[in-house]
């Protein structure tokens, strides 16, 4: 889960970094009228491991002599101190040192930015850094330095434990979770719903919706959604609540004569076994698939046998953007020999009804039923059977 830390400054807004007393003695033509911190943000992204630091410092009160200047660099410390991070300096200077560096780029530090003092300009200064592990507990501090073209910087040291100003503090830990645990008892989510489902593959006579129980294998095919359907009627405990069929074709021959046949087909087997049950029609119901192309492409990229010379070819076509008869004709034209196949081997498994039985199982009432179903099928239950259950037996 991703984590967002967003580390508020410890200071007020408008605060000053202010030089204070210290070793280096300061004469009155360095010192400085206090930068202005106008506003600062840090987020550290636990998920990106990084940290985004923002300073808007505001330079319009800030005076300088023309050749002094101000070095602020924001440094990242950790808690005990071992470990820190410098980032990219702030240099707001003076008239002649600020055209110095204008002129003189290559002296700076990469990535310096440098500002001129007095300025109504905002410093917008941004770092996105690496999230270091050490950084779970540490500070964001602004070191202040006064330096002119010759001398070295002169420190300006901060209330700060490591001498500089503290600006923000970075804590990633998270408080230990005390909670008691709470047993609530599930609801009732009424009975639980289960499902047969299968495919036969009943055959008609060619071009033809008849229905012949006797034609072919066709009483072997038309059992599995018989028995099916006796399994859940032999079951003192559940209900048939819906039975669903959905007939496919293969994609030989015209579309329009594939649709015609479908809907036929389908229709017949669902009358059929309506009439088996005396089901009302609002029990039993079907669906139709004129042409059966993903369950051609599932065999043809899929399948070992049988032996296609040319499945990336024919994936190409059946993937392809040509009408379903144009399709068709493509894969009997451009590959003969691998359509022979598929004619003779694949298709006849398109012509398939897949049937789903759907029932429920009755509420059980005492802590007996519920034993008795635990033992012989516990997916019988519901969740607050469980919990009934549970509540019979002893603590442990």
């Amino acid at each position: 889960m991703k984590r967002n830390h967003f580390i508020s400054s410890l200071m007020l807004l408008a605060m000053g970094l202010t030089a204070y007393a210290g070793e280096t003695a300061i004469n009155a033509s360095q010192a400085y009228t206090p930068l202005k911190v106008y506003d600062m943000a840090a987020r550290v992204d636990e998920s990106a491991r990084s940290i985004a630091i923002t300073i808007d410092l505001n330079m319009a009160d800030m005076h300088l002599s023309r050749d002094r200047e101000m070095v602020f660099t924001p440094m990242i410390i950790s808690e005990n101190g071992a470990d820190s991070l410098e980032l990219s300096p702030i240099i707001v200077a003076g008239r002649n040192r600020y055209y110095w560096h204008m002129r003189n780029p290559e002296f700076d530090a990469p990535g310096t930015k440098v500002y001129r003092a007095g300025s109504k300009e905002h410093a917008q200064y941004k770092e996105l850094i690496d999230f270091q592990p050490w950084m779970n507990r540490s500070t964001i501090e602004m070191r202040q330095e006064s330096a002119t073209c010759c001398d070295d910087p002169i420190p300006y040291p901060g209330p700060s434990r490591h001498g500089n100003v503290e600006l923000a503090v970075i804590d990633t830990s998270r408080p230990a979770v005390e909670g008691d645990f709470v047993f609530t008892p599930p609801v009732d989510a009424g009975p639980v719903v289960k499902k047969i489902e299968g495919s036969a593959f009943v055959t008609f006579v060619v071009n033809r919706t008849e229905l012949k129980p006797d034609y072919m294998i066709n009483r072997q095919e038309l059992a599995k959604i018989i028995n099916s359907i006796d399994f859940v009627r032999k079951d003192k405990d559940a209900t048939i609540t819906h039975v669903h069929i959905k007939g496919f074709a293969s994609p030989e021959g015209p579309y329009l004569n594939n649709v015609r046949l479908a809907t036929g087909r389908t229709e017949t087997l669902r009358r059929y076994v309506r009439d088996l049950y005396s089901f009302p029609d609002t029990t039993i119901t079907s669906s139709f698939e004129p042409e059966d192309w993903a369950g051609l492409r599932t065999w043809v990229a899929d399948s070992v046998t049988p032996a296609l010379a040319n499945r990336q070819g024919l994936l190409a076509i059946i993937d392809g953007t040509l009408e379903y008869d144009a399709r068709d004709h493509a894969l009997r034209t451009y590959y003969p020999e691998d359509y022979a196949v598929i004619l003779k081997e694949i298709y006849p498994w398109l012509r398939h009804s897949d049937y789903t039985v759907t029932y429920s199982i009755r509420t059980y009432t005492t802590i007996d039923e519920i034993r008795a179903a635990y033992s012989s099928d516990p997916t019988r239950l519901r969740a607050i059977d469980f919990y009934t259950l549970a509540q019979s037996y002893p603590v442990g």
